[in-house]
């Protein structure tokens, strides 16, 4: 074997040593130490970034104790860390981590990491382009032939605690907390509207009636059908269209052949 064939060989056992714990290697082990707690240092990181919330909720110490499981459990494929975001995978291991703790009560805060989630995902879609040029056919086409185009930044989701609350309560100390507390006990559907134009994200509650049309849009029902549908549940749907083009969760009309 050649020595660029044992260098590749020895980068490649590195590689599954420090990503496979538990998996038997011929690194030394102080020096596999190290690269391995400098793997779990830069998870913490890269996690603490993409679940802010769930990292002021849980506190420091038990994030890292999650953190250390993601890098147990959770198979690595590429050094991107937003891997992990994707999936539930990091969601999965929150709810594991807090059933292991018998702390039902913070059932909370594994929806919260599903926000953190869809956050996360809308940092890193594309950038909303808007179409205006295809908003003509808002007034030209049948409405039985054409459909609205999300922006791909925009995630409208079912809930079961306040977790626009508790953002905001977490990150810019918003709310009240007794009240806030108050909404934890029990579960109860809540409606929420992640975007972004920008940089920044926009979480923002809806109604149950603007969930349905949004969930409505992603399946593709036809404008005929949307207008329906926020007649049934009493929309006005010229508004709830205004609104939403010009917040850039609408971005384009597309003609069905």
């Amino acid at each position: 074997m050649s020595s660029f064939d044992n260098e590749g060989h020895f980068q490649s056992s590195l590689v599954s040593a420090i990503l496979s714990p538990n998996a038997l290697s011929s690194i030394p082990s102080q020096g596999l130490k190290l690269y391995q707690n400098n793997w779990r240092e830069n998870a913490h990181r890269a996690l603490a970034v993409a679940f802010p919330t769930v990292m002021k909720l849980l506190g420091e110490e038990n994030f890292r104790r999650i953190t250390k499981l993601a890098c147990e459990r959770i198979a690595k494929t590429e050094y991107d860390w937003g891997e992990w975001g994707l999936n539930s995978q990091f969601v999965n291991l929150v709810r594991h981590f807090l059933n292991e703790q018998h702390v039902r009560s913070l059932n909370y805060v594994i929806e919260c990491a599903r926000l953190d989630e869809l956050i996360f995902l809308s940092q890193r879609a594309k950038d909303p382009f808007q179409q205006a040029d295809t908003f003509s056919h808002l007034s030209t086409d049948k409405a039985e032939n054409a459909t609205l185009v999300l922006s791909p930044t925009l995630y409208a989701e079912k809930f079961l605690f306040p977790v626009e609350k508790l953002y905001k309560y977490s990150h810019f100390n918003e709310g009240n907390i007794t009240n806030l507390r108050s909404s934890l006990s029990e579960p109860n559907d809540v409606f929420v509207r992640i975007s972004r134009s920008e940089f920044k994200p926009e979480i923002e509650p809806i109604s149950r009636g603007e969930y349905a049309l949004f969930c409505a849009v992603k399946e593709r029902q036809s404008i005929a059908f949307l207008f329906d549908k926020a007649n049934e549940l009493n929309i006005d749907f010229s508004q709830w269209l205004g609104d939403a083009i010009a917040k850039l969760l609408i971005i384009a009309v597309k003609q069905n052949d």
